[in-house]
């Protein structure tokens, strides 16, 4: 019986890690924790894992869902995302990650990221809407965005990682 179930623990994980690498790029870095490089998926409304396998993830790095990104397959799919939800585990948002996601309306960032790469959140929707950005009152990401790009960002006060599932 003891078998069986470890058995089954490891065919579970298997199972895991082959869909996490069906929707996600990612590169295991040097101390650990994961970088989301692409998104692979077709959903508009998208919620990044805290954790692929044991490892955390914590960096969205350069160009990941930007639809315009080098050696990308599925542009269409990127142009397409509507919501963002990074998990508390991201400290960091790479340059042009989100860059012309243009139908993008809300991201929820936490208060722990504390580094944002150039144009991360960048691109056409500029001209025609703003985009939301959930985050925590007086956190680095709010002081960011809020009064000098108050033309393009609206920041809300409200994420709660216990209500992104």
């Amino acid at each position: 019986m003891v078998y069986c179930c470890q058995h089954w623990t490891a065919v579970q994980k298997n199972k895991e890690e082959k869909i996490m690498k069906k929707i996600w790029k990612f590169t295991k870095q040097e101390d650990g924790t994961i970088r989301i490089d692409g998104y692979k998926g077709q959903d508009t409304a998208i919620t990044v894992p805290s954790l692929i396998g044991k490892d955390p993830v914590t960096v969205i790095g350069e160009w990941a869902f930007a639809p315009n990104a080098p050696s990308i397959k599925n542009a269409k799919a990127r142009s397409q995302i509507v919501s963002i939800c990074l998990p508390e585990t991201i400290t960091e948002i790479g340059k042009s990650a989100f860059f012309k996601c243009d139908n993008m309306c809300d991201i929820w960032i936490s208060d722990h990221v504390q580094k944002l790469g150039q144009y991360c959140l960048n691109g056409d929707w500029f001209a025609k809407k703003k985009i939301t950005i959930h985050t925590r009152e007086g956190s680095f990401v709010a002081q960011e965005f809020s009064d000098s790009n108050s033309k393009y960002f609206a920041c809300v006060y409200d994420y709660d990682e216990t209500k992104i599932s």
